[in-house]
């Protein structure tokens, strides 16, 4: 799943306030790396580095994905699913449980 926009802004904000997530204050892990919480930011929108989702932005030849609240339920769940799993490949980095951020829906705030 590849969510498309039209600017780098919310792409931008979502790193942030990834890394802000995974901060001391909030995790016991050391805190994230702007470059690394765009990266995570990235696979979970459908990437595979923030480099690649800056590109295909920058290009601008697909037409921006409709934003969380313009979806229905159903794909907004699947967005949340589909995040979620992203974060995954990146333990230890973030080493958090899928079932902790499905229970509690974290990555909709995040993206």
């Amino acid at each position: 799943m590849r969510i498309f926009f039209s600017s780098l802004t919310l792409p931008k904000k979502a790193a942030k306030r990834v890394q802000k997530y995974f901060s001391p204050e909030e995790s016991p892990f050391p805190a994230a790396k702007l470059s690394d919480a765009q990266n995570v930011t990235a696979v979970m929108l459908g990437y595979d580095s923030w480099h690649e989702l800056s590109q295909v932005t920058k290009k601008g030849s697909q037409s921006p994905s409709p934003l969380d609240e313009a979806c229905s339920a159903e794909e907004q769940r699947q967005r949340i699913d589909y995040q979620t799993e992203s974060l995954s490949q990146f333990t230890p980095l973030i080493a958090v449980s899928y079932t902790h951020l499905r229970a509690h829906e974290t990555l909709r705030y995040l993206v």
